[in-house]
């Protein structure tokens, strides 16, 4: 009975495991062939949207596995496995694929449905859904793709809603209150003659105040950045408060913007805090309003425009208990004021140097250059401060980035991007921001470029931090996140590369796939292609995840035997630009009875064709071009002459039986002959 129950499970198990195969040698049974009756994959008669693998054996003996539709379901061969690459076609297609061992071979059926539009609209991401919008500009795109299908975008919003939102021009255009208002974006998806429809919302809502960039309270008041004050110190006794000690102490900021307000909750009733506008009490006292809180009152200070410094001292002869001070502005906080240098003053001062490239600007005097690098000097601005340099503004003139910031003295240190960049109140410059990292206290700002770079001012910060706006709260999309990562990647990797992952996107090589070209280590995947390889690779964020594929693929030599011969295909122009389908044959653009065939495959492109223009056939990243030999004839490798010498990298491959080439290109590649050497 035993022996019965082990029949049983061994049986059961060749069933269910029946698309791995069994473990055991095929040795010389039918030649190296077994029948396949038994072969069962879990694809068999399913609707099928996406890529899968096929077994490469069964009961220990080699398969093979072909196609009814190459351009529906394409096989290529792995280590180890089979991989049908899925291509969503325009109409519901049935597809065969024929496992074959020897003389034995079986049938199974699948079905590959056409993208409908539903399922574009579905995979749509919309990057502002259930965001909170200020008065402003939005962009709206026009267009959304899903598996090489693309979809077209109406948008609309509801005229009810006009005063506060509108669609113009491919943009969402925002007039927000100070009262949130919900917008509900109405997005019309066309594909095929087909149309699904999907609604969004946003909040429109423009705060009169927006939340304190600082909260100043007993907790922080010691570590609080961007601030500073002289004789505020702890109570002891009341660990809730913290002190402003009587006959002088003060507390100061400025803004990168305007202050709005500030205001302090103090304990007790007594008014003695005295508020100005600028960074003395020599500048324009402020009054306040206040209201009853629980043991005490809230002061509540307004400023008017253009005030970008706060100054709070206690000149009483009575110390005042803190419960906080909030300030309100949308720019940065720095402890002091900046350094400020213009064209009538940018000289170097005990901290600050300019070298010889830097200089007037005498066409236009407002301004003062960076000179482009050359041979003698580099221009740059050095700051050497003990005290710290916690910030850098510079007004560029123009649209150009091209000045570089480092941490230290001269360009080997640390490079720091810009944290943000906005258009100056003229609009005809730029504002860029540069915050360095806490305690640095030298910096190089330097031209690099070919290109001179004109100044209207530059803003250097003192300090060892300083205090930036707090970003609202927003729900990640981990959806677009893995989208923009995925599009970090190629579909073929011909050399060594190295791609930093979106921050909060790991990966991983999917599980029961290997991936001996790839490491994954510190945010980045390292690709070597020692070997022919496709790699899947699973893309993470938050809860979501998204399976990448791409070819590692080797040059090979492709030796030429000395007897053979060589013959040159030129391309035939066409009389205007053509697109040209892939999966298609370009035998109208290069005609040889060498040729059985010439075809354009899709490969791993995300293109959907190619172009023959009037001065060369352009392959693009990733795409392929496979050379069938004429009956009797034999490949053994091909050469390009290109147009333009604007070409990627490619590879030739060679099949073993010399009847089939097949030209991967990385990059674009621009043909305007074939050289085939052949036998």
């Amino acid at each position: 009975m035993k022996f019965r129950k082990t029949l049983k499970v061994l049986a059961a198990s060749a069933l269910l495991f029946g698309t791995v195969g069994l473990a055991t040698a095929c040795g010389d049974n039918n030649g190296g062939t077994t029948d396949v009756k038994g072969l069962i994959i879990n694809e068999d008669a399913k609707v099928i949207r996406g890529d899968f693998n096929l077994v490469d054996k069964y009961l220990g003996c080699d398969l093979t596995w072909t196609s009814s539709n190459e351009n529906v379901a394409k096989i290529t061969k792995g280590e180890g496995t089979y991989k049908v690459i899925i291509t969503r076609p325009d109409k519901d297609t049935d597809v065969t694929l024929t496992a074959t061992s020897g003389k034995y071979t079986k049938e199974f059926k699948i079905t590959v449905p056409a993208i409908d539009v539903s399922e574009i609209a579905g995979a749509y991401t919309f990057a502002n859904n259930k965001k909170t919008l200020k008065t402003g500009s939005y962009d709206l795109e026009a267009k959304a793709t899903y598996s090489g299908k693309e979809a077209t975008i109406a948008w609309a919003v509801d005229e009810a809603q006009a005063s506060i939102a509108k669609v113009e021009n491919g943009k969402l255009v925002i007039t927000a209150t100070a009262e949130k208002t919900t917008v509900t974006l109405k997005a019309t998806f066309t594909y095929n003659n087909a149309t699904s429809i999907k609604k969004y919302s946003v909040v429109a809502y423009d705060s009169p105040l927006g939340n304190p960039v600082l909260t100043v309270t007993p907790e922080n008041f010691k570590t609080a950045t961007g601030i500073k004050m002289d004789k505020v110190v702890e109570n002891t006794a009341h660990p809730d408060e913290f002190t402003m000690s009587k006959q002088g102490s003060y507390m100061t900021a400025y803004s990168t913007k305007d202050i709005k307000q500030i205001t302090i909750e103090v304990y007790g009733s007594y008014d003695n805090l005295k508020v100005y506008a600028g960074g003395s009490a020599t500048g324009d006292a402020i009054t306040s309003t206040s209201e009853t809180i629980s043991n005490g009152k809230k002061y509540t200070y307004q400023f008017a425009a253009g005030v970008n410094q706060f100054y709070i001292e206690n000149p009483s002869d009575y110390a005042v208990q803190l419960f906080s001070l909030s300030v309100y502005t949308d720019g940065i906080l720095s402890a002091v004021a900046p350094a400020h240098f213009d064209s009538t003053n940018f000289k170097s001062t005990s901290t600050v140097t300019f070298n010889e490239g830097v200089v007037e600007n005498t066409k236009f005097p407002q301004e003062f250059t960076f000179n482009k690098k050359s041979d003698s000097t580099t221009a740059a601005m050095t700051v050497n401060n003990e005290n710290g340099v916690a910030m850098i503004q510079a007004e560029v003139y123009g649209t150009y980035d091209n000045m570089k910031l480092y941490a230290g003295t001269d360009d080997k240190g640390t490079e720091v991007k810009a944290t943000s960049s906005e258009k100056n109140a003229k609009g005809d410059a730029v504002i860029y921001t540069y915050v360095l990292p806490a305690n640095t206290k030298a910096a190089y700002f330097v031209n690099p470029s070919a290109y001179a770079v004109q100044m209207y001012n530059i803003w250097v910060y003192e300090g060892t931090t300083i205090q930036q706006p707090k970003a609202e709260t927003e729900t990640v999309d981990y959806e677009k996140l893995l989208d923009t990562a995925s599009k970090l990647f190629k579909g073929n990797y011909l050399e060594a590369a190295e791609v930093t992952l979106t921050e909060g996107v790991t990966a991983a090589v999917k599980d029961g796939t290997t991936a001996t070209t790839v490491t994954i280590a510190d945010g980045k995947v390292k690709i070597n292609p020692t070997k022919d390889e496709t790699v899947t690779l699973v893309l993470t964020a938050g809860d979501k995840k998204k399976e990448i594929t791409f070819a590692c693929i080797i040059k090979s030599e492709n030796p030429v035997p000395s007897d053979a011969k060589s013959a040159t295909i030129s391309y035939t122009k066409p009389s205007a630009n053509t697109n040209v389908n892939l999966d298609a044959s370009i035998a109208d653009y290069f005609s040889s009875d060498l040729f059985a065939s010439i075809e354009v495959k899709k490969g791993t492109s995300t293109s959907t064709y190619v172009l023959a223009s009037s001065s060369s056939f352009r392959l693009y990243a990733n795409t392929e071009m496979v050379i069938t030999a004429a009956e009797g004839k034999e490949f053994y490798n091909v050469e390009f002459t290109t147009a333009e010498n604007k070409n990627g990298p490619y590879v030739v491959k060679v099949s073993e039986d010399h009847k089939t080439i097949t030209i991967i290109a990385s990059a674009q590649v621009r043909l305007t002959e074939i050289k085939v050497y052949y036998k």
